[in-house]
């Protein structure tokens, strides 16, 4: 659609993109344009108000004929002339720096909120800097990091609600936004296009060998010596001095309502949904809403957040997806809680997935600097809904007595948060990423009968194991008599000389983890009276006669 403008400024397109336009082309293209009306004050001439408010001062006489005033110096008071808008002489206008972070230098100088400059000001930003400039008539100007602005033209007619600005983006970009249905001409320049337009919002990002211009309200009228195009909203153009504006939709924003909106951790990678049509992503995280404080300002291949934050609390996220020609589409924002502080101390022992055969285990973390107490949680599910032990202490080796097994083996998931400050600055940081470890039964008490010089010997069994099997003459098995693996929870040992033994068994699971011993099982082979044949000699009741046992 063709975009409103005024005489003066398609006739400074048209000198921009050096092309010979008439005077009768120019007055055909441009719509009609209200004049402005002023109401004759007592004593008012024509000479007088042409010297106040016209240019060049000495426009009176049109005035009068564009008027049909008979005479220039008798003007009735109240009543009203009508100006036409070009014929006004503009008056210096002033910017203000609102919102600024990182690097960012107005006229050589740090630029500060609050600061003003005027026509012929330079803003310049570094690699990290990003600054709000707001004109008088409320259009605010977004300049992103690594960027070299001019304000050309700054001028503003009777009053701060018509400002003309022409504005040239040396290096970098722009983000304008303009109110609806402008009084005077906001053009953005670079150095092989003009975006000229009369309210909207648009971006225009100045490259090394053309220009992108990229529309979101409004229209804009963006073109180049080789050609120009009238942009409505949604969508972009890339344009340079020797090639005709190459014009698409803009894509659609990323849905970022999937991703979370907590993160635990110092740095994370976030994703999102792809974008159908994107070739890359921008994706900038600030710690403001503005985004004049930026943490991170990417452009990549993946539809992903990295988030690596300074400090606690919120940060901000905005992404667009970026077409196969360099355009960049609608923003998504998404605002995230950081609660990464202090940090989790790092877990020590029990290593990850250890193998354990103690009711009570010892677990040990890292002590960070300033940290003086530690919250310690053990549960037998990894969400740790219900914990099986969660306590609040100063030690970091601390010994956890856990429930007595209700089976051969039991998983355990523990963590560990650090608490920093006192009284009500008391605060605690996220849990350790949970560690796994196993608890298991040790190694049985066997069981045992005694058969004369035989003993049978049993022990509680479990799935998939196998054993090893003990026999000594002590207690502390430095006697050692017999030594067995089995593939089963059961054994006989025949031939026993008369005397005390003691048996003790450990097992073995399928990956070779070695159990403890268990306790260790005393048996008794009695000395019996025996024939000449060896049987033994039985009582009148039948029982075999136990000697007493020698000394």
């Amino acid at each position: 659609m063709a975009l409103p403008a005024s005489r003066g400024t398609i006739a400074a397109i048209a000198l921009l993109l050096g092309t010979v336009v008439s005077a009768s082309a120019v007055a055909a293209s441009a719509p009609p344009q209200e004049d402005h009306l002023y109401q004759v004050l007592p004593g008012d001439t024509l000479i007088g108000i042409a010297q106040r408010l016209l240019e060049p001062p000495g426009r009176w006489r049109d005035l009068q004929r564009h008027n049909a005033v008979a005479s220039p110096t008798r003007l009735p008071a109240g009543s009203t002339l009508r100006i036409p808008q070009p014929w006004l002489r503009g008056d210096p206008s002033t910017l203000a720096i609102g919102e600024a972070g990182g690097t960012v230098t107005l006229d050589g100088r740090p630029a500060v909120a609050g600061a003003s400059g005027g026509e012929g000001s330079r803003i310049e930003t570094g690699s990290n800097g990003v600054v709000v400039v707001r004109l008088r008539d409320g259009t605010l100007l977004t300049i992103p990091p690594a960027s070299s602005v001019r304000f050309i033209r700054l001028r503003e007619y009777l009053g701060p609600e018509a400002v003309e600005a022409h504005i040239g983006v040396e290096r970098g970009a722009i983000d304008t936004r303009s109110a609806p249905m402008r009084r005077r001409p906001l053009d953005i320049r670079t150095p092989s296009v003009t975006a000229a337009v009369r309210g909207t919002e648009f971006r225009v990002r100045a490259r090394e060998r053309d220009t992108a211009v990229e529309v979101l309200t409004g229209a804009v009228a963006a073109g180049s010596a080789a050609g120009g195009a009238d942009l409505e909203a949604g969508q972009g153009a890339i344009a340079s001095a020797d090639r005709p504006p190459r014009i698409e939709r803009l894509l659609v924003a990323p849905v970022l309502s999937g991703m979370a909106t907590r993160i635990d951790t110092v740095a994370a990678t976030l994703t999102f949904e792809a974008v159908p049509g994107a070739a890359a992503y921008r994706v900038q995280v600030a710690d403001d809403a503005g985004f004049t404080r930026l943490v991170s300002d990417r452009s990549q291949a993946a539809p992903e957040v990295s988030i690596a934050s300074r400090t606690d609390g919120r940060l901000f996220v905005r992404a667009r997806a970026v077409s196969a020609i360099g355009l960049e589409g609608r923003e998504a924002i998404a605002m995230l809680e950081v609660a990464a502080r202090p940090e989790p101390p790092l877990p020590v022992r029990p290593p990850e997935r250890a193998v354990l055969f103690d009711g009570s285990v010892a677990l040990a973390w890292a002590k960070p600097d300033g940290i003086s107490a530690y919250r310690v949680q053990v549960s037998a599910s990894a969400d740790f809904v219900r914990p099986a032990h969660d306590s609040v202490g100063t030690d970091t080796n601390r010994s956890i007595d856990l429930p007595p097994l209700k089976d051969a083996s039991a998983g355990w998931w523990w963590r560990v948060a650090a608490i920093a400050g006192t009284g009500a600055d008391t605060k605690q940081g996220p849990f350790s990423a949970p560690r796994s470890f196993e608890q298991r039964q040790v190694g049985g008490a066997p069981a045992g009968i005694v058969d004369d010089s035989r003993l049978d010997l049993s022990w509680p069994p479990l799935q998939g194991h196998r054993y090893r099997l003990q026999l000594a003459s002590d207690a502390a098995f430095t006697a050692l008599l017999l030594e067995r693996e089995l593939a089963e929870a059961r054994t006989s040992i025949a031939d026993l000389q008369p005397g005390s033994y003691f048996t003790r068994t450990q097992s073995i699971d399928t990956q070779g983890v070695t159990s403890p011993f268990g306790p260790a099982q005393r048996f008794e082979i009695p000395f019996l009276l025996r024939s000449s044949s060896g049987t033994p000699v039985g009582s009148g009741g039948g029982a075999s006669i136990e000697l007493q046992r020698p000394r």
